[in-house]
């Protein structure tokens, strides 16, 4: 504690080897802007030491801090430049008359980390809770009983969780005792299960022995007396069936008579048995769903016999059909005979229109020769018309040309153009050089714009409309320019004012919360206040001014709540929503938080949201969320209040 307090802020600063690592470390910082810090550069930091044998032996020194310091000796004047001129006393009355002795010109810390200064100046008062990296072996020491009390605890669930695994494990005897009984209902359950499969499978041999009787009705003359067979050996499979299913039977009576023998063996595992009768229920249902099977594939066997005996029936018709399909084939033998008789006259008459057709196609040939070259002919004159065709649509097109362009240029219809022909012997090419002359003369003139006029006006009737337009807008933008440079200029005078009533209030309410102390606001710009930025600086009790950024975090969170209430203060609100701004302080200021927050409660209602106890304890009604079922959220509510009064 001693030393934590003589090195003081200088716990934080950083060691460098040399000037220029600090100077790398500071610009980087600036051009960041991360803050300030404090470097200590190993080649230029120089040690500080002090006679200390006037002091020496006095009552109550221990030693100079430097030499109760342990460290590598590349730090050892560094070590001695903040503690070589500072001794170690073991109480506040020692130091006091070993500083009166000494004429306050040393440095004196007590145990107890009170501080005497050169000068006199004392500091001192109840010890604060730090994190300190020197003052954490009291901690890790009662973390370590702590840690023996857990150890302690977590035997005492051991032993208790193995009480309950002995209790566990009876219960999986007794479990598995009833899954024996159950398998073994199990497997007369699958015992039946199967014989009903096995009848299953007869029936489909019958289904498919159904199949084969009717792929075989086309070949049934043959086959009658193999299907009598298969008939008998059916009857005789049926018959089995049916006597089998009777065993069936009785064997569930005889497995519903030792399952109702199994349901009164154990009290203690009535539970277990009920599942079992529902079980049993379950297999009766199936019995009776096979037995219902078994009536119906009776009913389907009485069918199938039907169906048999029409078959048979059918065979017989088919005999008679075919013994009437033979008398007709001997008729359609007789009828091919007489047939052939007919066909050798047919035979005859066909060898005469032969000769016949070969003396046709001869004449028909030399039809065909005089009538290509008739075709030929035709051919060439019908090339002729098509080009003479042509050439009259390529003339009409040319003349229709010629008209058009006679209206287009020069205005004139085909019939005073007539009257306007010149005589055979007119000079062409001199009219086409006076043609190209007088064209050049008037692509010299340029275009002729004939609505030129009417274009100006409304040109001009526009320029006039815009630049009226544009004078009103002129005006307008002087206008709004002049009221921001007013409300700019407001706006400036208000920010001042209000910035240095939060700043009076900032410093009032910080001194209030750190209980001492004292913080301000400035402005980095102060020319420019409504684009400048906000410098926070504090200055807890015993410690010096300096940025937000170089507290610590408890700090930093408890400046800016003073700095919200100094806010609340210039403007209150009906009511203020927290969420859990108070998660960073210790015990000790989150008491004062709250103490703060209740006094300041008669001007805004505070709405928090917390875990910390401290909050809790300040507050008028409390909610809270709890699970008593699983993915059932209750709200409950507490009025402090109600139960006070």
């Amino acid at each position: 504690v001693s030393i934590e307090t003589a090195l003081g802020n200088a716990n934080q600063n950083i060691v460098t080897k040399a000037e220029e690592d600090a100077k790398i470390a500071i610009a980087y910082l600036k051009s960041n802007h991360l803050g300030r810090a404090t470097f200590l550069p190993i080649s230029a930091v120089k040690p500080r030491k002090f006679d200390e044998s006037a002091v020496k032996s006095m009552k109550g020194y221990i030693d100079v801090a430097s030499n109760l310091v342990e460290c590598d000796d590349i730090y050892k004047d560094i070590v001695s430049s903040f503690l070589g001129s500072t001794v170690v006393c073991d109480n506040l009355d020692n130091a006091v008359a070993m500083a009166k002795k000494s004429g306050h010109s040393i440095k004196i810390v007590t145990l107890d980390g009170d501080v005497i200064q050169p000068g006199g100046a004392m500091t001192g008062g109840s010890a604060i809770k730090t994190t300190g990296s020197l003052s954490r072996t009291g901690e890790i020491d009662s973390l370590e009983k702590e840690i023996e009390k857990l150890k302690e605890q977590i035997r005492k669930n051991d032993s208790e969780r193995n009480k309950i695994d002995d209790e566990i494990q009876k219960n999986k005897t007794d479990i598995l005792k009833v899954d024996e009984e159950l398998k073994e209902l199990q497997k007369s359950l699958i015992q039946i299960e199967s014989e009903l499969q096995f009848q299953s499978n007869i029936l489909e041999t019958l289904e498919t022995g159904e199949n084969q009787l009717n792929s075989e009705l086309e070949t049934i003359s043959k086959r009658m007396d193999e299907i009598q067979l298969e008939k008998k050996e059916k009857e005789d499979s049926i018959a089995e069936c049916t006597k089998r299913c009777s065993e069936l039977e009785t064997d569930a009576k005889k497995a519903e008579i030792e399952f109702t023998e199994l349901t009164g063996k154990n009290d203690m595992l009535v539970s277990k048995l009920t599942e079992l009768n529902i079980e049993r229920n379950t297999i009766l249902k199936d019995i009776e769903l096979e037995n219902e099977r078994i009536s119906r594939l009776n009913t389907e066997k009485s069918q199938t016999m039907v169906l048999i005996s029409a078959k048979i029936e059918g065979v017989s018709q088919l005999k008679e059909i075919s013994k009437e399909m033979e008398t007709e084939a001997e008729k359609l033998i007789s009828d091919t005979k007489n047939q052939e008789n007919s066909l050798s006259s047919y035979r005859e008459e066909l060898e005469v229109l032969a000769t016949k057709k070969v003396e046709l196609e001869k004449t028909l040939r030399e039809k065909q020769a005089s009538i290509k070259g008739v075709q030929e002919q035709m051919f060439d004159l019908t090339q002729q018309q098509t080009r003479m065709e042509s050439r009259m649509e390529k003339y009409e097109a040319e003349i229709e040309s010629i008209v058009n362009r006679l209206l287009d240029e020069y205005e004139l219809p085909y019939s005073e153009a007539a009257q306007m022909k010149i005589p055979d012997d007119f000079d062409y090419k001199a009219a086409s050089v006076k043609i190209r002359g007088l064209r050049e003369q008037i692509r010299s003139l340029g275009n002729i714009n004939i609505d030129s006029i009417e274009e100006y006006k409304n040109v001009k009737e526009r320029f006039d409309f815009l630049t009226v337009q544009t004078n009103d807008l002129e005006k307008a933008k002087k206008e709004l320019e002049s009221v921001i440079d007013e409300m700019l200029g407001i706006m400036q005078t208000r920010f001042a004012q209000q910035f240095k009533v939060i700043n009076e209030n900032f410093n009032r309410v910080f001194s209030a919360l750190f209980g001492g102390g004292r913080a301000n606001l400035s402005l980095s710009d102060p020319d420019n206040v409504l684009e400048s930025g906000i410098e926070i600086e504090a200055q807890p009790p015993g410690k010096k001014l300096q940025s937000l950024t170089l507290l610590s975090g408890g700090e930093r969170a408890f400046t800016a709540i003073a700095l919200l209430f100094a806010i609340l203060d210039v403007r209150p609100t009906p009511f203020c929503i927290l969420d859990e701004i108070e998660a960073a302080l210790d015990d000790v200021n989150v008491y004062r938080f709250a103490d703060y927050l209740k006094n300041y409660s008669d001007k805004t209602q505070f709405i928090v949201v917390t875990h910390r106890r401290g909050t809790m304890e300040a507050a008028n009604i409390l909610y809270g969320v709890t699970m008593q079922e699983r993915g059932i959220s209750k709200l409950l509510s507490l009025n402090i209040d109600e139960i006070n009064q």
